[in-house]
């Protein structure tokens, strides 16, 4: 995987990157400190890497895991644009599960962030995806398969941070695989904050509805950020709307 991001990150062509390790089934890739190295940053544009590929691996057939303590890492970074995450499990990292950097126009769609099983806590110390700068991303979606479970992290399930035009729908945030039961992120489930405009969280439609239930602090947060000189950055222009929060997946 490594080796094949790399590739990605030079390539001036539009890039998949699947897998296919024998024998067939769900595969656990350990991502780290010492001899197990943090991932590359996804500089690259144009980029899809396709856990869902991986033969007998099911809707999360690759999870990424930090086996190790205290070294900070992130599972994934990505700072290039139009970047599609899909179909990993993502789980016990020391920082975020995954970390938007001033990137644009990425999807983060199908990942169970926080758990390998859909029940058990095994969560990032910090946010389970943070967005900081950029914008116009997508985490979830409204088709089938297309949202995210984001659980158990120590900090907010989705923080976005200076970010614009990004759109939240149809994910699972707080609560176990089947919405039933908490597992609770330790902060927010949702939080905009800084200088974060535009962004909307939910929709109309059934099937954009987040379910932000179960967390240790607020479902969907915006939060100013004071400044030095007295001044405050807040949010401006966000929309919440259609969904269930505090609620289990039957309302």
């Amino acid at each position: 995987m490594r080796a094949a991001i790399r590739a990605a990150n030079t390539s001036a062509d539009a890039d998949v990157i699947t897998f296919n390790i024998a024998p067939a089934g769900p595969k656990t890739i350990s991502v780290g400190a010492g001899a197990n190295n943090q991932l590359p940053v996804v500089t690259g544009s144009d980029v899809i890497i396709d856990a869902t590929s991986q033969p007998g691996g099911g809707a999360h057939g690759i999870r990424l895991d930090d086996p190790d303590v205290g070294g900070g890492e992130n599972g994934l970074v990505l700072e290039g644009s139009r970047i599609t995450i899909r179909g990993f499990a993502i789980t016990r990292f020391d920082g975020r599960g995954i970390l938007v950097w001033n990137g644009s126009s990425e999807r983060i769609q199908g990942n169970w962030i926080g758990t390998a099983d859909g029940v058990s806590d095994q969560g990032t110390v910090d946010d389970g995806i943070r967005f900081q700068g950029g914008g116009s991303s997508v985490v979830g979606g409204s088709g089938s398969g297309e949202g995210n479970l984001i659980s158990g992290s120590d900090n907010d399930g989705i923080e976005i941070t200076d970010s614009n035009n990004n759109t939240v729908t149809g994910n699972m945030v707080g609560l176990t695989a089947d919405g039933l039961s908490r597992l609770p992120n330790a902060s927010s489930g949702i939080e905009i904050n800084g200088t974060g405009s535009n962004n909307r969280v939910g929709g109309l439609s059934p099937g954009e509805r987040n379910y932000a239930s179960g967390n240790d602090g607020i479902g969907v947060q915006m939060l100013g950020i004071l400044q030095a000189d007295g001044s405050c950055k807040a949010p401006e222009y966000n929309v919440v709307q259609g969904n269930y929060l505090g609620l289990d997946a039957n309302g």
